[in-house]
């Protein structure tokens, strides 16, 4: 399924002055709608082991905006539709690639602390562990740090450890968040999957909303066949 997400925007314009040749004289127009910069298209693979979803951004929706506008979009509609279902069953999660989190550890290894999100949602396997230990205790989310404490120049082993590989599983599936914490010299730098996800430069659709529509719809094909163990890339 494909569509577009945005919102009404108010923008006010000022006009030039012919008489003065001033753009403080000119009168203001304000002019209430959507535009390119409000409104993004979507495609979504409705499968419900996959359920990925492709979207492009714009100056005014990025990564997080839209994941928190969709939930929002799709717990309205879960609400009007009724049948027993809660709203707090459908949750949007930006999917990041383990790579990603790898290269940042490479470009800043004095890593001091690192936290694990896990999610009662979207059950995978290698988390049964977790989620176990989660419906015990009537629990939602399950967060786990480590850190050197704060002392010295100690840093996290973090690099080709299998230990914190395994803990990166189901970061790819919308499973855990991850937040990494470094320090170089006074300075702290921060990396958090959160607000990050899996981007990869499309064809310019402009204005052509339709044409989005289709580009996003070629690029979750190509992200569920590469999940699925394909040879697709994501577009």
């Amino acid at each position: 399924m494909s569509g577009v997400l945005g919102f009404s925007d108010e923008e006010t314009f000022r006009n030039l002055d012919p008489a003065s040749f001033s753009w403080i004289k000119g009168q203001t127009k304000t002019i209430e709608g959507a535009s390119e910069r409000t409104m993004v298209p979507f495609a979504i693979d409705l499968r419900d082991d996959a359920r990925w979803v492709a979207f492009g951004t714009s100056l005014r929706i990025q990564p997080s905006t839209f994941a928190v506008v969709f939930e929002a979009v799709l717990n309205a509609a879960v609400e009007s539709v009724g049948e027993g279902l809660m709203p707090t069953d459908w949750e949007v999660d930006l999917v990041l690639g383990k790579q990603r989190v790898e290269e940042w550890i490479l470009e800043h290894p004095n890593v001091v602390k690192f936290t694990r999100t896990v999610r009662l949602h979207n059950p995978r396997e290698k988390l049964d562990a977790d989620r176990a230990e989660m419906q015990a205790l009537a629990a939602r989310v399950k967060t786990e740090t480590f850190g050197t404490g704060g002392r010295g120049t100690a840093h996290l082993e973090l690099q080709q450890n299998p230990e914190f590989e395994q803990k990166l599983e189901g970061l790819e599936t919308g499973d855990i968040d991850v937040a990494l914490e470094a320090r170089e010299g006074s300075t702290r730098l921060t990396f958090s999957s959160r607000s990050m996800a899996d981007r990869r430069w499309v064809d310019d659709y402009g204005e052509d909303l339709e044409l989005g529509m289709e580009i996003m719809l070629q690029a979750v094909q190509d992200y569920a066949f590469a999940a699925a163990g394909g040879q697709g890339t994501l577009t």
